[in-house]
């Protein structure tokens, strides 16, 4: 390995954990130089030159992520992940309920129903445009695969239902597709197909068409059931910090110590690690409930699982303040017999 490489890590960030040769913490970032070295082999077969030279700015990859309406996610914090909460998000999503346009899952005792238009506001991410909730909703849009793909590619094709491979791009399209597939919206398979949901954000990039980033978020976490999702969990630093702007107290589960989780987003900035996960001021009551009372709820013995005296129930209402019973703490559990 080459000195001025930087040492290879695990990172993690709107993207599920793989590993390759990115920036570590004290390696230092131009701001029109956002990722300058990258591992060779996963670029090899995407472009040329030499895939050492990759970097955003020269391929003018922030031109299409900035048509989209996205400019303000290469200015986003630096944001750590807390696996062991994250586990439990998607354990939880798969037996707690997803719905076209809401969520409902359970993090440390609290019941967390998250409807999808609240996303933005308790991310802080402005809204961009058209949102698309689900995958299958970009057909009601008069999405026709021919007509996007042919915007910018001469190639054939071969059909709406057949998969467009990644080789059919043009070369900056290419890398454009893979920084979706791999920081934007990571999936588990099909890296190497054009999928329809993937042909429409490119086409809607070159087209400078914004789209709601959070929506397509969260359409990516409906079909978590599914087996090609199995044992797969995105999105990490993002999840963090939704549950951390909910007033999910993390700060006693600091599991990130040992292997630094980063934002792949974040690697485009100059920015300090942090290593404080403790919550911030809890989200005004107008997405919350008031506090419930600290007698009303104790602590778990086992990690994970609810209290003894009940859940707290978060409901998110949509453009609405949340009513005291969404705040409520359910009824107690009946002891076993």
């Amino acid at each position: 390995m080459s000195d001025h490489l930087p040492r290879p890590f695990r990172f993690d960030g709107l993207v599920h954990t793989f590993s390759g040769y990115m920036f570590h913490e004290p390696f230092v970032v131009n701001h029109h130089r956002y990722l300058q070295h990258f591992d060779k082999r996963r670029l090899h077969h995407i472009t040329q030159p030499d895939p050492y030279e990759f970097n955003l700015y020269k391929y003018d990859i922030v031109s299409l992520i900035e048509g989209l309406g996205w400019d303000f996610l290469l200015r986003q914090q630096v944001h750590p992940a807390c696996p062991r909460a994250v586990k439990y998000f998607y354990s939880n999503l798969k037996s707690q309920g997803i719905s076209s346009r809401s969520l409902t899952t359970r993090v440390y005792g609290h019941l967390l129903t998250i409807p999808v238009d609240a996303m933005n506001g308790i991310l802080g991410f402005p809204s961009q445009g058209l949102g698309i909730a689900h995958p299958s909703e970009f057909w009601k849009h008069e999405f026709k695969v021919e007509v996007e793909y042919g915007n910018f590619s001469t190639e054939p094709t071969g059909g709406s239902d057949v998969p467009i491979p990644v080789s059919w791009l043009p070369p900056r399209l290419r890398i454009f597709h893979h920084f979706l597939t791999h920081v934007l919206f990571p999936r588990s398979f099909n890296q190497d197909r054009v999928l329809p949901m993937d042909l429409w954000i490119i086409a809607s990039a070159t087209a400078r068409r914004k789209l709601d980033y959070s929506s397509i978020v969260f359409g990516q976490l409906l079909p978590v059931g599914d087996e090609n999702y199995r044992g797969f969990v995105p999105f990490g630093s993002l999840i963090t910090r939704l549950l951390i702007n909910l007033g999910v107290d993390l700060s006693e589960y600091r599991s990130i110590s040992s292997t630094m989780y980063i934002s792949a987003l974040n690697v485009l900035m100059v920015l300090d690690l942090p290593t404080d996960i403790s919550p911030p001021p809890r989200p005004s009551t107008s997405l919350l409930g008031p506090p419930p009372k600290p007698s009303a709820v104790k602590k778990s013995k086992s990690v994970g699982e609810p209290s003894k005296t009940g859940d707290l129930v978060f409901t998110i209402s949509e453009g609405e303040s949340s009513s005291d019973e969404s705040a409520a703490t359910a009824p107690a559990s009946s002891p076993a017999s």
